[in-house]
């Protein structure tokens, strides 16, 4: 992990410095080459969020490719946020919900972010055929490659203590849930 860190940060700091001599171009192949797979991504969110707009519009076009139906509602004018552990929370949480989406037979997420009082509310809800927790908690992952695979779950729960959010996972009538509360 320290090694990924230390060359997540060098990877950064080479992306801030074309950024600030004004090289948006260089920046971008940048992160295309250490990325692997940087989706072109038409620009479909439009809320006051520029990072919301940035990730949703990503899982749109991965929704596309693998045929899942994508429902939003989403609030326009939300609350300011923190955007790293927003991006945090929410990413894998889509991915993890994409991923789940690829097993079923009827494919389709749901999604809501709207502002809940001092609160961010954020719900993704993704068809199960069968049940995926285990009294009630989220499993392992049953994935050979324990090391690498289980660390977006982990990194939500680290993103809502830091932020002292509450995270919910729950199933109802065919579907998975994730319901998220962050302060703002």
């Amino acid at each position: 992990m320290k090694a990924l860190q230390h060359d997540l940060n060098n990877h950064i700091a080479v992306i801030a410095s074309y950024i600030e001599k004004g090289n948006s171009d260089k920046a971008l192949a940048y992160m295309k080459k250490i990325s692997g797979k940087l989706e072109e991504c038409p620009n479909y969110t439009d809320t006051n969020s520029q990072i919301l707009n940035a990730i949703l519009d990503l899982k749109r076009v991965v929704c596309k490719n693998e045929n899942i139906s994508l429902k939003c509602y989403i609030q326009n004018d939300l609350p300011k946020f923190d955007d790293v552990t927003f991006s945090t929370i929410f990413g894998n949480l889509m991915d993890n919900a994409i991923e789940a989406e690829r097993k079923e037979n009827q494919k389709e997420i749901r999604l809501a972010i709207e502002s809940l009082g001092t609160y961010l509310h954020i719900t993704i809800q993704n068809r199960i055929q069968n049940p995926v927790l285990i009294n009630g908690s989220m499993p392992k992952t049953k994935k050979s490659d324990k090391t690498n695979h289980g660390l977006g779950i982990y990194s939500i729960h680290e993103a809502i203590a830091q932020s002292n959010g509450v995270i919910h996972f729950y199933e109802k009538e065919g579907w998975f849930l994730a319901d998220v509360l962050i302060p703002v």
